[in-house]
């Protein structure tokens, strides 16, 4: 008896098992390269906001000279700390001012001021004015008379940092400088003097 020629399912079979499984009645692919895109944007993300929170920190450091003078104006006026705090944050601007109108705002609604001057302290630059907030609770010296020697203090810390990255930007400057230079070097005066040699030996 003749057989009959086998059919086309196992090609079939081995065509559909290397391409698709099936689940629940839907095709999904065995492999699949994974997409990098979402982490170059994760990346990009993060480096972006690390960038903006620098330059959040270095505003807010130019800043605090400025804040502690202006606080110590107004309290030398008669005006009181949350008032000072207030109006010294409205004439800065951002970032400070947001730091400033809470603190202000905490200590007129009764706050514990050990916990508002903490707050304040975390801002680069104002750690000094927290200090002498509370060296003024404790001794009773006049604040407006403490905080000119604060301002001056953190000028001179703040220029301090401004002098110390000059330094390290020209020091990163030399390595490029020293790489555009050295093959002009070598072309315009070590070449020609190996040339001679090699000439004067032959």
């Amino acid at each position: 008896a003749a057989t009959d020629p086998p059919g086309p399912t196992a090609p079939m079979e081995a065509v559909s098992s290397r391409t698709t499984t099936r689940c629940g009645g839907s095709e999904t692919p065995e492999h699949r390269t994974p997409d990098a895109r979402p982490a170059r944007a994760t990346a990009a993300t993060s480096s972006a906001s690390s960038e903006a929170e620098r330059r959040r920190r270095d505003r807010a450091a130019r800043q605090a000279p400025l804040v502690v003078d202006l606080v110590s104006a107004c309290l030398a006026s008669g005006a009181r700390v949350d008032a000072a705090l207030e109006a010294a944050g409205r004439a800065v601007g951002s970032p400070s001012a947001e730091v400033l109108s809470t603190a202000a705002a905490s200590l007129r609604l009764g706050a514990e001021p050990a916990d508002v001057w903490r707050v304040v302290a975390e801002v680069d630059g104002l750690g000094g004015l927290a200090r002498a907030v509370a060296r003024s609770h404790d001794t009773g010296a006049p604040l407006s008379q403490l905080l000119p020697r604060v301002a001056d203090q953190v000028r001179a810390s703040h220029r301090a940092r401004v002098e110390s990255r000059i330094r390290t930007a020209g020091v990163r400057l030399t390595a490029p400088l020293g790489a555009a230079f050295l093959p002009a070097f070598l072309l315009l005066g070590v070449v020609p003097v190996i040339a001679s040699w090699v000439g004067v030996l032959l």
